[in-house]
């Protein structure tokens, strides 16, 4: 089995802080709630060495351009936000802590 990823470990935070630029949002903190669902694996990164060993494999796109193409394609979509919603039945099922 291969990982493919970017091979760097970043943090939730790191991640929302960065979309947050890609959206041209300057005054919105990102909330992390440190809720977690039963099961959640807490801290991981894809290890891509082998993949480049195997394949050549590199990552062509970083994670600000990356997330600068989402946005892009965020910008054309219907958005429900349903956030409240997901996490209220998370904990009714006791799937969050």
């Amino acid at each position: 089995m291969l990982n493919i990823g970017s091979g760097k470990s970043l943090s939730i935070l790191e991640v929302a802080e960065q979309m947050a630029r890609a959206l041209g949002i300057d005054d919105l903190p990102p909330e992390v709630t440190r809720k977690y669902r039963t099961g959640d694996i807490r801290h991981c990164f894809a290890d891509i060495e082998l993949a480049h060993e195997v394949l050549g494999y590199r990552p062509q796109v970083d994670l600000a351009d990356g997330l600068e193409e989402l946005v892009e394609w965020m910008l054309g979509q219907n958005v429900f936000d349903r956030v409240e919603d997901a996490s209220a039945e998370l904990s009714r099922r006791g799937l969050q802590r």
